[in-house]
Formats: C-alpha cells, structure tokens, sequence
C-alpha cells in the first residue's frame, strides 16, 4: 500500500511485502549526481547509489576460498610463454572478475586472461615468467566488475630451480 507521501515525493513509504521498482539504466544514462539517489543499472546488472562522490554497488562482495595449484615452477627452460592455469573457487563472481598476484612488496600484477566459469570458480592463467619476477608468497586477488575484492593471502610459492655444480 502507498499514501498521499508516496506521490508527491514527502515523506516517502513503502510497505507491504511487494517490491519497488527503481529507476534503471547504463551508466552512460545515469543524468544527475545527488547524494542518496539509488537506481539499477543495467550495464553491470547490480543496484547502485551515489554517496556524493561516485556511484558505488549494492552488492555482496566476492569470497575467495581456495586457488590451486599453489606452487609453481620457476624453471621454464628459457620458454617464457609458458603458462599456469589457476583454478580459484569462492563465492559472487560478478560476470567480468579480474584475478590478480600480489607480492610480499605490494607489487600486483593482474592475470593475462581471467574467465568466469562460474558464479563460484574463475580460471586465471599467466605466464609463469611474471611470477617468478616477483617476491613469494603471492597473494591471489579477485575484483569484481562492482569493485568489491576478495583477496587470499601468501597462497603462490615459485619453487626455485635445482642447480648442479661439479667441482672441477
């Protein structure tokens, strides 16, 4: 049910156990920017209001609860396209997640592809080259498109070549 309020935009109240139908459009649509105003919008799929700055998503953020496999070798034999396929599984993959790989130094690289297999597996792949270049463990990252992270901490270990050294 709805009241006089409902119409002429005082003291606005919503009740029963319907639901209300906001605004929506894409983001190139989106007309004015006041503080407090919520619609949905149809380019990311997710409800979204503008705090007076940016438009921020009203969406649950993504979970990360396991990456495999968690360790690498280093040793590509001078073949630097060689590749590793990480399978990271969780919770509320938006449609277009970015994985990436942070070091112990706070340097991140994001994954050469990442594809959303499911609302709850991504597989990024990288060349094994990039992560060797950086300083173990790696901590794996998802953002999804709403920018909401999930982040697993010290999970990728490059595991260093064995050397041989024969005294002459």
């Amino acid at each position: 049910m709805s009241d006089l309020g409902d119409f002429t935009k005082k003291n606005r109240r919503f009740t029963g156990t319907d639901s209300i139908l906001l605004p929506k459009g894409t983001q190139a649509q989106r007309t004015t920017f006041v503080a407090g105003e919520i619609r949905y919008n149809t380019d990311k799929n997710h409800v979204e209001y503008y705090n007076g700055q940016a438009w921020r998503a009203l969406a649950d953020p993504p979970t990360l609860t396991n990456v495999t496999p968690t360790t690498i070798n280093e040793n590509f034999e001078g073949d630097s396209s060689i590749s590793t396929d990480f399978v990271l599984t969780g919770t509320n993959f938006d449609a277009s997640p970015v994985a990436s790989f942070k070091d112990t130094a706070g340097v991140s690289v994001n994954a050469d592809t990442t594809t959303r297999d499911s609302a709850t597996q991504i597989t990024a792949t990288i060349k094994n080259s990039t992560l060797a270049a950086l300083q173990e463990p790696l901590d794996v990252i998802v953002t999804n498109d709403t920018g909401l992270t999930a982040t697993l901490t010290d999970q990728i270990q490059v595991n260093n070549a064995v050397y041989w050294v024969t005294a002459a």
